[in-house]
């Protein structure tokens, strides 16, 4: 199984380019997302361009809220199903843009 960057990625966008970027290993709470390290530069019409830069972004933590959905389809946990349905909404908030900085990756 091959690895990816660990989340969180965020965007670095500046006016017609926009990048998904994620954080150096030893990145610094105030440091600016255009030192992270590059995962891909999105291009496109801006409004496609910046659904699909989101939908890049929230690769790892759509990632995570899968398995975790994973874990409470085949247990049958009330608890992992409550986790899963917390981190699929949040997932998908920060896909649509809507989810709150700072949490989950």
């Amino acid at each position: 199984m091959s690895t990816h960057t660990d989340g969180p990625w965020e965007l670095d966008s500046n006016g017609s380019r926009m990048i998904v970027r994620a954080p150096y290993q030893h990145k610094l709470p105030n440091q600016p997302v255009s030192e992270g390290e590059a995962i891909c530069q999105v291009y496109g019409p801006p409004p496609i361009r910046e659904a699909n830069a989101k939908l890049i972004a929230a690769s790892p933590c759509l990632l995570a809220a899968c398995r975790c959905a994973l874990i409470a389809l085949k247990t049958g946990s009330k608890l992992w199903t409550k986790t899963a349905v917390v981190d699929l909404e949040h997932a998908i908030a920060k896909v649509e843009g809507t989810a709150q900085q700072g949490s989950m990756s």
